[in-house]
């Protein structure tokens, strides 16, 4: 494995600071460690220019491949995405994903690596291979990025259980490939959420986040975008619908939820204080 696989976590002070930004906000949402790992990952979604990502949990073997043993997908999936991410994980050893399979090969529970697809696997064997035929052009997804670190408790100190934790950010079809400085700030994420990733994958989902999960797939799109701190206008433009149609969905979520404004939604979803320019009773009005 190259130097470039296992990048240094940068420690820039511009990644410093947006990091720390990120990492505080997210414990002013709540005390839940799904909550706040959601939080966090979609504001991150913005630093790496991502449209959708999935953090895991991983166990590997020294003599076998990676074993997913669980997965939580954050951002802006469409129907069509997870459709294509569910079929993919019905036939992955049929039509192995070229990036993921050697990089199930690689000792994920012994130390920290990241790569983006193209430091794996060539344009050729990617473009030519039946996963990306038959999954990535469904999914409308291309670049990847994929970082692990060994599983580590609450205090940080490794697990040493052959587990790992993953975090993976995607990009849309036709978009460019991710940069050196993006790969690496991956890593660095998912090395400082270390500790907080323990208390996600150990604790049971809160009632905030199964409130979330239970809503159907449209309106999970629309939280997701909210929760990013998008207006109404900008959610329709990040999700290719129009302005009606997510003022309609954010109505719904205000019935489905028993709330009456945005800010009454976030605190009920994420127990979340309201975002830099959301002020009670401005809620309903068009964006």
């Amino acid at each position: 494995m190259s130097p470039e696989s296992r990048p240094e976590p940068p420690c820039t002070f511009e990644i410093t600071v947006e990091l720390g930004q990120l990492l505080i906000r997210g414990g002013q949402v709540s005390p839940e460690a799904d909550a706040q790992i959601t939080y966090i990952l979609n504001g991150a979604l913005e630093h790496v220019s991502a449209v959708a990502g999935v953090v895991g949990l991983i166990k590997k073997e020294d003599d076998k491949p990676a074993e997913i043993l669980s997965l939580r997908d954050f951002g802006y999936w469409r129907p069509k995405e997870i459709g294509a991410l569910q079929d993919y994980f019905k036939d992955i050893e049929q039509y192995p994903d070229p990036h993921f399979s050697l990089f199930r090969q690689l000792p994920l529970h012994k130390q920290p690596f990241c790569n983006r697809r193209e430091d794996l696997v060539g344009d050729e064997e990617w473009y030519g291979s039946e996963f990306y035929k038959r999954f990535r052009t469904a999914a409308q997804q291309d670049a990847t990025v994929i970082a692990t670190i060994p599983a580590v408790g609450e205090d940080g100190e490794p697990l040493n259980n052959n587990t790992a934790y993953s975090l993976c950010f995607c990009r849309s079809l036709d978009e460019p490939p991710f940069t050196k400085s993006q790969r690496d700030f991956t890593l660095y994420l998912l090395q400082v959420l270390g500790p907080l990733l323990h208390r996600f994958w150990h604790q049971g989902p809160s009632a905030s986040s199964m409130l979330i999960l239970d809503l159907p797939m449209r309106l999970r799109r629309v939280v997701s975008c909210l929760m990013n701190g998008d207006t109404e206008k900008a959610a329709a433009a990040r999700l290719g619908l129009s302005h009606h149609t997510v003022h309609s969905y954010v109505r719904e979520l205000y019935d489905l939820v028993g709330v009456r404004t945005r800010t009454e939604l976030m605190v009920k979803l994420l127990k979340a204080p309201p975002e830099s320019g959301d002020a009670p009773g401005k809620e309903s009005r068009s964006e």
